[in-house]
């Protein structure tokens, strides 16, 4: 899909159910719980960017000045694990750990329980944008600056029980400032943005070459989330 074919996209097959969180900009900040055709949505949070789902849908978390916000949306109940911050934040596919980027007087990836009970660091750089779990959470995937102002991100994974780290492969021609990296829930393939920030890249974890999916939609792309079967 292009600029031009873009608006050809056929409309969402009668049946699909799903939610998705969306982060609404105007009139002021929002964190949205929408359906997937847009015809309900819900106010979670105000002056609050983005959130994350869990695996089954039932929770959400997003960081605040306090801490990391639990929000239950089935009975409504919130929980707020104080003193936990971070950014970009990922659930465990088991719903049971966060892993959040922290740049600052801490710096590095973290992972936390939901009680923020235990809390540890995996990795020491500052500059992780994550990409994901694999599917059994055993490792995380995170992506950082290649060496040079013009080189592309490099993936990483991190084992987070014994932190040991393996460099995967180049995210070719990915975006200098943030490729926003999205592992697919299966582990099979990863989805970045371009160089532009308005191309759209689609990459097979076997390192072979990545292809382009959308190609200059004429808008910066802000978010990428995968259908939790990996379609």
């Amino acid at each position: 899909w292009s600029e031009s074919t873009i608006q050809n996209v056929p409309p969402l097959p009668q049946g699909l159910d799903g939610r998705v969180i969306i982060t609404k900009i105007n009139p002021d900040l929002q964190i949205i719980l929408s359906s997937l055709n847009g015809s309900q949505q819900k106010i979670i949070a105000r002056d609050h960017a983005r959130a994350a789902l869990s695996p089954d849908g039932s929770k959400l978390a997003f960081s605040t000045e306090i801490g990391i916000e639990i929000h239950d949306l089935n009975s409504g109940a919130v929980a707020t694990l104080k003193g936990v911050q971070g950014r970009d934040l990922h659930w465990s596919p088991d719903g049971s750990k966060i892993a959040m980027a922290l740049s600052g007087e801490l710096f590095g990836i973290f992972v936390t329980d939901l009680q923020g009970t235990i809390q540890r660091q995996i990795t020491r750089l500052g500059n992780e944008s994550i990409a994901g779990w694999s599917p059994d959470g055993a490792a995380l995937f995170y992506a950082i600056p290649g060496p040079g102002l013009e080189g592309s991100f490099q993936l990483f994974s991190v084992d987070v029980s014994s932190g040991e780290i393996r460099e995967e492969f180049e995210l070719e021609d990915s975006s200098r400032k943030a490729p926003l990296p999205a592992l697919s829930p299966d582990g099979k393939w990863i989805a970045y943005r371009s160089s532009e920030n308005n191309s759209l890249y689609l990459k097979n974890m076997d390192a072979s070459p990545s292809r382009l999916l959308l190609d200059q939609t004429g808008a910066a792309i802000t978010g990428i989330s995968w259908e939790k079967e990996g379609y």
